[in-house]
């Protein structure tokens, strides 16, 4: 489920809906944030999913995204912890990705907490600032969030005249 503002112009592209892989969940958002189109990627990767069809799925839905538009964001809950050396850091350096989301974000084993939570960018240059921050909705899950650098109009100056008594 993916909410987006109505002022946003926005499509769900059920055609990339091929690249991703049954067994993960997922889909694919259009977004028009000034002149730039960004696609918007949502996945979830359950526990029970190999690594090998989740790389498979992930390096076909990347690439084609990246065939499409340069601004590219993935996000969701990976399964695979970002802290360690592991096949989604080697997939997001081939295919030019960056986490933006710093910090463990899965606090299932106070010990030994996880970044399992991503927020990847093709583009890390559009984004203002990244939030990791727990709100107490979840027993062991952050909240993680972006917001990004889009077109707003200036503001209109607004001229004030005054008067010196000098």
């Amino acid at each position: 489920m993916g909410f987006v503002n109505n002022s946003i112009p926005h499509c769900r592209r059920l055609d990339l809906q091929k690249y991703i892989d049954n067994d993960v969940e997922g889909m694919v958002i259009e977004c028009q944030l000034g002149k730039n189109k960004w696609l918007i990627a949502a996945l979830y990767k359950p526990p029970c999913v190999s690594d090998a069809n989740f790389k498979k799925c992930f390096l076909s839905l990347s690439e084609e995204l990246l065939t499409i538009t340069t601004r590219v964001m993935i996000l969701g809950d990976l399964n695979c912890d970002m802290n360690k050396s592991n096949k989604l850091n080697d997939m997001c350096g081939i295919m030019g990705l960056k986490n933006i989301v710093v910090g463990n974000t899965c606090f299932k084993s106070i010990s030994n907490p996880t970044a399992i939570d991503v927020i990847l960018v093709s583009s890390k240059l559009a984004i203002a600032e990244s939030l990791n921050t727990d709100i107490g909705i979840s027993d062991c899950h952050n909240v993680v969030g972006c917001a990004m650098k889009a077109f707003r109009p200036n503001r209109m100056k607004k001229e004030i005249y005054y008067r010196s008594f000098r």
